[in-house]
């Protein structure tokens, strides 16, 4: 997976009223998956922790 840290990304979505979507219901496995996949990309600094009033629910393939 490939990222660089010379460029802060932004999306101005204006005055728009964020977009919040319900979680899908998983089984314990897949939340098991979810959980060890977040927890790598965290520790690797894909992502990071935040407060937003947008959600969207997680996809497993």
């Amino acid at each position: 997976l490939g990222r660089t840290s010379l460029v802060h990304h932004q999306i101005d979505t204006g005055n728009t009223k964020p977009i919040k979507l319900r979680p899908y219901r998983v089984s314990p496995a897949r939340k098991e998956i979810i959980s060890t996949e977040i927890t790598k990309m965290l520790n690797e600094g894909i992502i990071e922790p935040c407060n937003s009033p947008y959600a969207a629910p997680i996809t497993l393939q």
